[in-house]
């Protein structure tokens, strides 16, 4: 099957007001997605602040690099999705300004505390399984055998079953209640809202 991929922008004005500016602290850093990346740089000429450029639902490596040099994330786009993957990994506040609708939001705390106890939750029950199940993917850039089978090596009194997949439904998941615990080799955004996954990065 051929797949074309198409780069859709956002022509829209991107100019915060004064009341905006305010708000914001001394040192910001501009993150964006790539819908708005060809208008980054008319943000960071009004905020003043460090260009840091694209992020990814799971990736999140250009914010990471300025973390201990700014005071917060400006995050341009619509959503939460993304400005949660700046906050868990730079422990950070994440500024959301939505050219759109010309709001601009502090990601709320409360949010970024539900996915942190959500983790807390999914490594006990991880800990205490005695199954455990190992998603690997199989797409380009996601496939991470040799990580499933390094944890396999380094945890030999736990029982492990590698599920293979090309494209996850995790309500297929539900079909093996003998499995205790899941964990997700991927794309780290995949564990969000299950309670009982965690990230391969976090127990290895």
């Amino acid at each position: 099957m051929d797949i074309l991929h198409l780069y859709a922008k956002q022509h829209a004005d991107v100019t915060l007001s004064e009341d905006h500016l305010r708000q914001l602290p001394e040192k910001v850093c501009v993150v964006t997605t790539i819908q708005y990346l060809h208008l980054i740089d008319k943000v960071v000429e009004q905020v003043k602040g460090v260009k840091g450029g694209q992020v990814l639902g799971c990736r999140t490596d250009v914010a990471n690099a300025f973390k201990d040099k700014v005071d917060a994330f400006l995050y341009v786009g619509s959503g939460t999705f993304h400005p949660i993957g700046v906050s868990l990994n730079t422990e950070k506040p994440v500024y959301c300004y939505n050219p759109q609708t010309k709001e601009l939001k502090l990601l709320a705390e409360d949010v970024i505390n539900r996915f942190k106890t959500k983790q807390k939750v999914a490594l006990s029950k991880y800990y205490a399984a005695d199954v455990v199940g190992i998603l690997v993917s199989s797409k380009n850039g996601q496939s991470f055998m040799s990580k499933a089978m390094q944890l396999i090596n380094n945890v030999p009194e736990k029982k492990f079953y590698i599920f293979a997949y090309d494209t996850l439904d995790q309500h297929y998941l539900n079909d093996f209640p003998f499995v205790q615990s899941w964990v997700n080799t991927a794309c780290p955004r995949i564990a969000d809202e299950k309670k009982h996954m965690v990230n391969i990065d976090e127990i290895l």
